[in-house]
Protein backbone atom coordinates (compact mmCIF):
# COMPACT_ATOMS: atom_id res chain seq x y z
CA UNK A 1 0.00 0.00 0.00
CA UNK A 2 1.46 4.08 -1.02
CA UNK A 3 2.67 5.48 1.81
CA UNK A 4 -0.07 9.16 1.95
CA UNK A 5 2.40 11.71 3.50
CA UNK A 6 0.50 14.63 4.66
CA UNK A 7 3.15 17.48 5.41
CA UNK A 8 7.40 18.09 5.48
CA UNK A 9 8.75 20.16 7.48
CA UNK A 10 11.99 21.59 8.99
CA UNK A 11 13.28 19.89 12.44
CA UNK A 12 13.62 22.30 15.58
CA UNK A 13 17.06 23.15 16.99
CA UNK A 14 16.52 20.09 19.66
CA UNK A 15 15.80 18.14 17.02
CA UNK A 16 18.78 18.81 15.00
CA UNK A 17 20.76 17.78 17.79
CA UNK A 18 18.78 14.43 19.06
CA UNK A 19 19.07 13.57 15.39
CA UNK A 20 22.86 14.49 15.02
CA UNK A 21 23.73 12.33 18.15
CA UNK A 22 21.55 9.21 17.14
CA UNK A 23 23.22 9.15 13.77
CA UNK A 24 26.72 9.49 15.07
CA UNK A 25 26.19 6.53 17.47
CA UNK A 26 23.73 4.25 16.20
CA UNK A 27 23.72 1.43 18.59
CA UNK A 28 24.30 4.10 21.42
CA UNK A 29 20.34 4.28 23.23
CA UNK A 30 20.82 7.97 23.79
CA UNK A 31 17.27 9.70 23.73
CA UNK A 32 15.57 6.05 23.54
CA UNK A 33 12.46 6.48 26.26
CA UNK A 34 10.99 3.32 28.03
CA UNK A 35 7.95 3.91 30.30
CA UNK A 36 6.54 1.74 32.68
CA UNK A 37 3.10 2.38 33.98
CA UNK A 38 1.43 -0.18 36.18
CA UNK A 39 -2.56 -0.01 35.62
CA UNK A 40 -4.74 -1.55 38.62
CA UNK A 41 -8.26 -2.31 37.64
CA UNK A 42 -9.48 -4.02 34.14
CA UNK A 43 -8.63 -3.11 31.01
CA UNK A 44 -10.37 -3.88 27.55
CA UNK A 45 -6.79 -4.66 25.13
CA UNK A 46 -8.83 -3.36 22.11
CA UNK A 47 -10.23 -0.17 23.50
CA UNK A 48 -6.37 0.37 24.64
CA UNK A 49 -5.35 0.01 21.81
CA UNK A 50 -8.10 2.24 19.71
CA UNK A 51 -7.32 5.02 21.93
CA UNK A 52 -3.51 4.73 21.63
CA UNK A 53 -3.64 5.41 17.65
CA UNK A 54 -6.64 8.02 18.49
CA UNK A 55 -4.11 9.85 20.23
CA UNK A 56 -1.43 9.33 17.29
CA UNK A 57 -3.83 10.61 14.92
CA UNK A 58 -4.55 13.84 16.71
CA UNK A 59 -1.40 14.70 16.80
CA UNK A 60 1.10 14.60 13.88
CA UNK A 61 4.36 14.98 15.55
CA UNK A 62 3.62 11.41 16.80
CA UNK A 63 3.05 9.99 13.00
CA UNK A 64 6.81 11.10 11.76
CA UNK A 65 9.21 10.12 10.17
CA UNK A 66 12.84 11.89 10.02
CA UNK A 67 14.45 12.06 7.01
CA UNK A 68 18.48 12.84 7.57
CA UNK A 69 20.14 12.27 3.98
CA UNK A 70 19.29 15.33 2.57
CA UNK A 71 20.93 19.11 3.18
CA UNK A 72 18.46 19.88 5.67
CA UNK A 73 16.73 17.01 8.04
CA UNK A 74 12.95 17.11 7.74
CA UNK A 75 9.78 15.42 9.48
CA UNK A 76 7.93 13.70 6.81
CA UNK A 77 4.24 13.41 8.35
CA UNK A 78 2.46 10.21 7.35
CA UNK A 79 -1.48 10.81 7.04
CA UNK A 80 -2.39 6.99 8.06
CA UNK A 81 0.06 5.73 10.47
CA UNK A 82 -0.66 3.33 13.33
CA UNK A 83 1.24 2.29 16.39
CA UNK A 84 2.67 -1.24 16.83
CA UNK A 85 0.61 -2.62 19.58
CA UNK A 86 1.54 -5.62 21.43
CA UNK A 87 -0.62 -7.67 24.65
CA UNK A 88 0.58 -10.48 26.17
CA UNK A 89 -1.06 -12.36 28.74
CA UNK A 90 1.12 -13.75 31.46
CA UNK A 91 -1.76 -14.74 34.36
CA UNK A 92 -0.32 -17.50 36.58
CA UNK A 93 3.79 -17.02 35.11
CA UNK A 94 5.32 -18.03 37.71
CA UNK A 95 8.45 -16.13 36.49
CA UNK A 96 6.33 -13.11 35.82
CA UNK A 97 9.54 -10.76 36.60
CA UNK A 98 11.85 -12.57 34.27
CA UNK A 99 9.50 -12.31 31.24
CA UNK A 100 8.85 -8.41 31.92
CA UNK A 101 12.35 -8.05 32.14
CA UNK A 102 13.19 -9.48 28.97
CA UNK A 103 10.57 -7.87 26.74
CA UNK A 104 11.96 -4.38 28.54
CA UNK A 105 15.65 -5.25 27.43
CA UNK A 106 14.63 -7.04 23.92
CA UNK A 107 12.53 -3.71 23.40
CA UNK A 108 15.44 -1.55 24.20
CA UNK A 109 17.81 -3.40 21.81
CA UNK A 110 15.22 -3.01 18.83
CA UNK A 111 15.56 0.94 19.16
CA UNK A 112 14.37 2.93 16.33
CA UNK A 113 14.97 3.93 12.85
CA UNK A 114 14.37 7.06 12.49
CA UNK A 115 13.63 6.99 8.86
CA UNK A 116 11.56 3.68 8.59
CA UNK A 117 9.97 3.31 11.58
CA UNK A 118 6.67 4.09 13.50
CA UNK A 119 8.88 5.74 17.03
CA UNK A 120 6.31 4.96 19.41
CA UNK A 121 5.15 1.59 20.82
CA UNK A 122 3.42 -0.01 23.21
CA UNK A 123 2.74 -2.88 24.82
CA UNK A 124 -0.04 -3.87 27.63
CA UNK A 125 0.92 -6.80 29.79
CA UNK A 126 -1.67 -8.62 31.64
CA UNK A 127 -0.03 -9.70 34.72
CA UNK A 128 -2.69 -10.86 36.93
CA UNK A 129 -7.18 -10.58 36.51
CA UNK A 130 -7.09 -7.15 38.22
CA UNK A 131 -3.09 -5.59 37.41
CA UNK A 132 -1.29 -4.63 34.44
CA UNK A 133 1.98 -3.17 32.94
CA UNK A 134 1.50 -0.95 30.23
CA UNK A 135 4.97 -0.26 28.50
CA UNK A 136 5.41 3.09 26.11
CA UNK A 137 8.31 3.30 24.57
CA UNK A 138 8.79 6.36 21.68
CA UNK A 139 11.90 8.35 20.79
CA UNK A 140 12.59 11.81 22.60
CA UNK A 141 12.70 13.18 18.92
CA UNK A 142 9.12 12.92 18.84
CA UNK A 143 7.65 14.44 22.10
CA UNK A 144 9.49 15.93 25.36
CA UNK A 145 8.31 15.68 29.18
CA UNK A 146 6.24 17.94 28.98
CA UNK A 147 4.11 15.75 26.82
CA UNK A 148 3.57 12.60 28.82
CA UNK A 149 0.94 14.18 30.87
CA UNK A 150 -0.95 15.99 27.63
CA UNK A 151 -0.94 12.24 26.30
CA UNK A 152 -1.84 10.19 29.34
CA UNK A 153 -4.87 12.57 29.65
CA UNK A 154 -6.01 12.65 26.38
CA UNK A 155 -5.49 8.61 26.12
CA UNK A 156 -7.89 8.09 29.39
CA UNK A 157 -10.53 10.85 28.13
CA UNK A 158 -10.97 8.98 24.82
CA UNK A 159 -10.88 5.33 26.38
CA UNK A 160 -13.46 6.57 28.80
CA UNK A 161 -16.04 7.87 26.32
CA UNK A 162 -15.31 4.84 24.19
CA UNK A 163 -16.71 2.66 27.01
CA UNK A 164 -19.92 4.79 27.14
CA UNK A 165 -19.90 3.98 23.54
CA UNK A 166 -19.82 8.01 22.81
CA UNK A 167 -17.16 10.44 20.79
CA UNK A 168 -14.52 12.60 22.87
CA UNK A 169 -15.46 16.03 23.03
CA UNK A 170 -11.35 17.46 22.54
CA UNK A 171 -10.65 20.25 20.73
CA UNK A 172 -8.01 19.66 17.99
CA UNK A 173 -4.33 20.35 18.89
CA UNK A 174 -2.55 22.91 17.23
CA UNK A 175 -0.14 20.92 14.89
CA UNK A 176 3.92 21.18 15.86
CA UNK A 177 4.49 22.66 12.47
CA UNK A 178 3.45 25.60 14.28
CA UNK A 179 6.41 25.83 16.46
CA UNK A 180 8.29 25.08 13.72
CA UNK A 181 7.51 28.61 11.66
CA UNK A 182 7.34 30.67 14.56
CA UNK A 183 11.00 29.40 15.15
CA UNK A 184 12.01 30.01 11.39
CA UNK A 185 10.27 33.94 12.08
CA UNK A 186 12.88 34.65 15.18
CA UNK A 187 15.73 36.99 14.90
CA UNK A 188 18.85 34.45 14.21
CA UNK A 189 21.20 37.37 14.66
CA UNK A 190 19.90 39.11 17.90
CA UNK A 191 20.14 35.96 19.73
CA UNK A 192 23.57 35.18 18.29
CA UNK A 193 24.65 38.34 19.58
CA UNK A 194 22.87 37.85 22.92
CA UNK A 195 24.50 34.76 23.36
CA UNK A 196 28.32 36.04 22.33
CA UNK A 197 28.05 38.60 24.97
CA UNK A 198 26.66 36.02 27.43
CA UNK A 199 29.39 33.90 27.31
CA UNK A 200 32.04 36.53 26.58
CA UNK A 201 35.04 36.52 28.18
CA UNK A 202 34.92 32.10 29.52
CA UNK A 203 37.89 30.80 28.83
CA UNK A 204 38.29 27.89 31.67
CA UNK A 205 36.89 24.72 31.01
CA UNK A 206 35.23 23.34 34.43
CA UNK A 207 33.85 19.91 35.14
CA UNK A 208 33.20 17.25 37.97
CA UNK A 209 36.10 15.11 38.88
CA UNK A 210 35.89 11.67 36.59
CA UNK A 211 37.73 8.94 36.63
CA UNK A 212 41.60 9.44 35.04
CA UNK A 213 40.34 6.95 32.44
CA UNK A 214 37.34 5.60 31.74
CA UNK A 215 36.57 1.53 32.38
CA UNK A 216 35.13 0.48 29.23
CA UNK A 217 33.45 1.93 26.65
CA UNK A 218 29.57 2.39 26.16
CA UNK A 219 27.43 3.91 28.42
CA UNK A 220 26.83 2.27 31.86
CA UNK A 221 24.06 4.29 33.25
CA UNK A 222 23.45 4.67 36.33
CA UNK A 223 21.28 6.30 38.91
CA UNK A 224 21.77 8.28 42.61
CA UNK A 225 18.47 9.97 44.34
CA UNK A 226 18.98 12.57 46.82
CA UNK A 227 16.17 13.21 48.93
CA UNK A 228 16.34 16.67 50.74
CA UNK A 229 14.54 16.14 54.17
CA UNK A 230 11.36 18.18 54.42
CA UNK A 231 12.38 20.76 57.12
CA UNK A 232 15.44 21.60 54.54
CA UNK A 233 13.16 21.68 51.57
CA UNK A 234 10.60 24.16 53.62
CA UNK A 235 13.89 25.79 54.20
CA UNK A 236 15.20 26.28 50.84
CA UNK A 237 11.36 27.09 49.80
CA UNK A 238 11.33 30.44 52.18
CA UNK A 239 15.43 31.11 50.66
CA UNK A 240 14.07 30.97 47.51
CA UNK A 241 10.61 33.33 48.72
CA UNK A 242 13.02 35.97 50.93
CA UNK A 243 14.76 36.90 47.22
CA UNK A 244 11.84 36.77 45.16
CA UNK A 245 13.60 34.00 43.08
CA UNK A 246 12.65 30.57 41.77
CA UNK A 247 13.21 26.83 43.68
CA UNK A 248 15.21 26.47 40.30
CA UNK A 249 17.29 29.26 40.81
CA UNK A 250 18.28 28.28 44.12
CA UNK A 251 19.76 24.76 42.69
CA UNK A 252 21.28 26.55 39.72
CA UNK A 253 22.86 28.69 42.44
CA UNK A 254 24.16 26.16 44.68
CA UNK A 255 25.03 24.35 41.48
CA UNK A 256 27.19 26.74 40.44
CA UNK A 257 28.75 27.27 44.32
CA UNK A 258 30.03 23.18 43.90
CA UNK A 259 31.44 23.85 40.38
CA UNK A 260 33.68 27.05 41.68
CA UNK A 261 34.72 25.24 44.41
CA UNK A 262 36.05 22.04 42.71
CA UNK A 263 37.29 23.90 39.62
CA UNK A 264 39.36 26.55 41.73
CA UNK A 265 36.79 29.48 40.05
CA UNK A 266 34.93 32.15 40.39
CA UNK A 267 32.98 31.98 36.76
CA UNK A 268 31.32 28.64 36.40
CA UNK A 269 29.05 27.22 32.93
CA UNK A 270 27.02 23.97 32.95
CA UNK A 271 23.94 23.46 30.87
CA UNK A 272 20.37 23.99 32.13
CA UNK A 273 17.66 22.47 30.08
CA UNK A 274 15.11 24.64 29.58
CA UNK A 275 10.87 23.91 28.69
CA UNK A 276 10.42 26.47 25.60
CA UNK A 277 6.80 26.80 26.69
CA UNK A 278 7.63 29.96 27.01
CA UNK A 279 7.54 30.56 22.89
CA UNK A 280 4.53 32.50 21.62
CA UNK A 281 2.37 30.34 20.06
CA UNK A 282 -1.37 29.63 20.17
CA UNK A 283 -2.17 26.38 22.17
CA UNK A 284 1.57 25.86 22.66
CA UNK A 285 0.68 24.36 26.60
CA UNK A 286 -1.22 21.31 25.10
CA UNK A 287 0.75 21.03 21.76
CA UNK A 288 2.93 18.00 21.70
CA UNK A 289 6.30 17.29 19.68
CA UNK A 290 9.40 18.49 21.43
CA UNK A 291 10.08 22.02 23.14
CA UNK A 292 12.96 21.58 25.27
CA UNK A 293 16.25 23.02 24.72
CA UNK A 294 20.04 22.85 26.41
CA UNK A 295 21.10 25.96 26.83
CA UNK A 296 24.60 27.26 29.14
CA UNK A 297 23.87 28.73 32.38
CA UNK A 298 26.96 31.27 33.36
CA UNK A 299 26.95 31.99 37.04
CA UNK A 300 30.05 34.43 38.52
CA UNK A 301 30.74 33.94 42.12
CA UNK A 302 33.42 36.38 42.86
CA UNK A 303 34.97 35.38 45.92
CA UNK A 304 33.02 38.28 48.29
CA UNK A 305 29.42 38.00 46.37
CA UNK A 306 26.71 38.00 48.59
CA UNK A 307 24.73 34.64 47.83
CA UNK A 308 21.98 36.15 47.59
CA UNK A 309 23.24 38.63 45.10
CA UNK A 310 24.37 35.34 42.90
CA UNK A 311 20.41 34.12 43.52
CA UNK A 312 19.15 37.81 41.72
CA UNK A 313 21.74 37.48 38.69
CA UNK A 314 21.04 34.00 37.97
CA UNK A 315 17.18 34.93 38.36
CA UNK A 316 17.64 38.01 36.16
CA UNK A 317 20.24 36.18 33.56
CA UNK A 318 17.65 33.75 33.30
CA UNK A 319 14.55 35.96 32.54
CA UNK A 320 16.48 37.34 30.10
CA UNK A 321 18.31 34.24 28.13
CA UNK A 322 13.90 32.94 27.80
CA UNK A 323 13.84 35.28 25.13
CA UNK A 324 16.78 33.40 23.23
CA UNK A 325 16.67 30.04 24.63
CA UNK A 326 15.23 28.28 21.60
CA UNK A 327 18.76 28.66 20.04
CA UNK A 328 20.83 25.26 18.70
CA UNK A 329 22.68 24.53 21.34
CA UNK A 330 25.69 23.90 18.82
CA UNK A 331 25.19 27.02 17.29
CA UNK A 332 25.52 29.14 20.76
CA UNK A 333 28.40 26.52 21.78
CA UNK A 334 30.64 28.03 17.78
CA UNK A 335 30.16 31.51 19.76
CA UNK A 336 32.18 30.62 22.75
CA UNK A 337 36.20 30.36 23.39
CA UNK A 338 35.57 26.53 24.47
CA UNK A 339 33.38 25.66 21.89
CA UNK A 340 32.41 22.21 22.17
CA UNK A 341 34.11 21.80 25.76
CA UNK A 342 32.05 24.92 27.05
CA UNK A 343 29.21 22.22 28.47
CA UNK A 344 30.32 19.42 30.52
CA UNK A 345 26.82 18.40 32.18
CA UNK A 346 23.26 19.52 31.84
CA UNK A 347 21.07 20.11 34.84
CA UNK A 348 16.99 20.11 34.76
CA UNK A 349 13.77 21.35 36.86
CA UNK A 350 11.14 18.81 36.17
CA UNK A 351 7.99 21.02 36.64
CA UNK A 352 5.62 18.30 34.85
CA UNK A 353 5.53 15.90 36.39
CA UNK A 354 2.47 13.16 35.59
CA UNK A 355 -0.93 14.41 37.67
CA UNK A 356 -1.49 11.41 39.66
CA UNK A 357 -5.10 13.21 41.38
CA UNK A 358 -5.97 14.18 37.95
CA UNK A 359 -5.65 10.63 36.51
CA UNK A 360 -7.38 9.31 39.85
CA UNK A 361 -10.63 11.41 38.94
CA UNK A 362 -11.48 9.54 35.66
CA UNK A 363 -12.67 6.94 37.54
CA UNK A 364 -14.83 5.91 34.66
CA UNK A 365 -12.13 4.35 33.03
CA UNK A 366 -12.29 0.96 34.96
CA UNK A 367 -8.96 1.25 35.66
CA UNK A 368 -6.31 3.45 37.42
CA UNK A 369 -2.87 4.28 37.13
CA UNK A 370 -1.10 3.55 39.99
CA UNK A 371 2.92 3.83 39.30
CA UNK A 372 5.24 5.36 36.76
CA UNK A 373 8.57 4.74 36.19
CA UNK A 374 11.04 5.25 33.34
CA UNK A 375 14.13 4.97 31.79
CA UNK A 376 15.71 7.93 30.24
CA UNK A 377 19.38 8.37 28.35
CA UNK A 378 21.05 11.23 27.03
CA UNK A 379 24.47 11.68 25.50
CA UNK A 380 25.96 13.54 28.54
CA UNK A 381 27.64 11.20 31.05
CA UNK A 382 26.10 13.13 33.77
CA UNK A 383 23.18 14.88 34.39
CA UNK A 384 20.95 15.87 37.39
CA UNK A 385 17.31 16.22 37.29
CA UNK A 386 15.60 18.02 39.93
CA UNK A 387 11.76 17.35 41.51
CA UNK A 388 9.46 19.37 43.86
CA UNK A 389 6.66 17.79 45.69
CA UNK A 390 6.61 17.25 49.16
CA UNK A 391 10.38 17.32 49.47
CA UNK A 392 13.23 18.74 47.31
CA UNK A 393 14.34 15.31 45.22
CA UNK A 394 17.50 15.36 42.98
CA UNK A 395 18.39 12.07 40.17
CA UNK A 396 21.42 11.83 39.54
CA UNK A 397 21.74 9.97 35.84
CA UNK A 398 25.02 9.16 35.63
CA UNK A 399 28.11 7.00 33.33
CA UNK A 400 29.74 4.47 35.99
CA UNK A 401 32.47 4.35 33.55
CA UNK A 402 33.40 7.96 34.07
CA UNK A 403 32.19 8.42 37.70
CA UNK A 404 32.66 6.25 40.43
CA UNK A 405 30.20 5.55 43.49
CA UNK A 406 32.85 7.54 45.68
CA UNK A 407 32.70 10.72 43.38
CA UNK A 408 29.06 10.28 43.14
CA UNK A 409 28.71 9.98 46.63
CA UNK A 410 30.76 12.95 47.90
CA UNK A 411 28.45 15.25 45.24
CA UNK A 412 25.24 14.04 47.43
CA UNK A 413 27.21 15.21 50.52
CA UNK A 414 28.05 18.39 49.26
CA UNK A 415 24.99 19.31 47.88
CA UNK A 416 23.46 18.65 50.93
CA UNK A 417 25.66 20.76 53.22
CA UNK A 418 25.79 23.80 50.78
CA UNK A 419 21.90 23.94 50.97
CA UNK A 420 22.39 23.88 54.01
CA UNK A 421 24.21 26.85 54.61
CA UNK A 422 22.85 29.06 52.25
CA UNK A 423 19.58 28.29 53.44
CA UNK A 424 20.46 29.38 56.98
CA UNK A 425 22.12 32.58 55.69
CA UNK A 426 21.94 33.56 52.26
CA UNK A 427 24.54 36.69 53.17
CA UNK A 428 27.16 34.18 52.85
CA UNK A 429 30.27 35.01 50.44
CA UNK A 430 31.47 32.43 48.25
CA UNK A 431 34.80 32.65 50.74
CA UNK A 432 32.36 31.82 53.32
CA UNK A 433 30.44 28.75 52.17
CA UNK A 434 32.41 25.28 52.34
CA UNK A 435 31.67 22.14 50.80
CA UNK A 436 32.37 20.27 53.93
CA UNK A 437 30.09 20.58 57.41
CA UNK A 438 31.09 21.95 60.75
CA UNK A 439 31.27 18.42 61.90
CA UNK A 440 33.26 17.21 59.09
CA UNK A 441 35.50 20.14 59.45
CA UNK A 442 36.30 19.34 63.33
CA UNK A 443 37.05 16.02 62.51
CA UNK A 444 39.29 16.28 59.78
CA UNK A 445 41.02 18.84 62.00
CA UNK A 446 41.23 16.57 65.15
CA UNK A 447 42.90 13.67 62.74
CA UNK A 448 45.38 16.48 60.41
CA UNK A 449 46.05 17.38 63.96
CA UNK A 450 47.10 14.19 65.26
CA UNK A 451 51.06 14.32 64.48
CA UNK A 452 50.67 10.48 63.74
CA UNK A 453 48.60 10.98 61.09
CA UNK A 454 49.78 11.89 57.47
CA UNK A 455 48.11 14.53 56.02
CA UNK A 456 46.59 13.28 52.17
CA UNK A 457 48.46 15.66 50.02
CA UNK A 458 47.74 13.78 46.79
CA UNK A 459 43.95 14.68 47.54
CA UNK A 460 41.77 17.42 46.27
CA UNK A 461 39.48 18.92 48.36
CA UNK A 462 36.37 17.26 46.86
CA UNK A 463 37.79 14.31 48.34
CA UNK A 464 38.49 15.18 51.84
Amino acid sequence: MKTKVEKIYPLSNMQKGMLFHAMKDEASHAYFEQFIIELKGDVDERMFEESLNEVMKRHEILRASFHHRLDEPLHVIIKDRHMKFDYLDIRGRHDQDGVLERYLAEDRQKGFDLAKDTLMRACLIRMSDDSYQFVWTYHHILLDGWCLGIILDELLTIYEMKRKGQNHQLEDPRPYSDYIKWLEDQDKEEAQSYWESYLSGYDQKNSLPKLRTPSETGFKRREKTIECSKELTNRLIKLANRNHVTINTVLQSIWGVILAKYNNSEDVVFGTVVSGRDAEVEGIETMVGVFINTIPTRIRLDKDKLFKDVLRQTQADALESSRYNYMNLAEVQALSELKNDLIDHVMVFENYAVDQKAFEEKNDVGFEMVNVSGEEQTNYHFSISAALDDQLKLLFIYDENVYDTTIIETLEKHIITVAEQVAEDETQTLRDINLVSKEEQHRILDTFNDTKTGYPKDKPLHEL
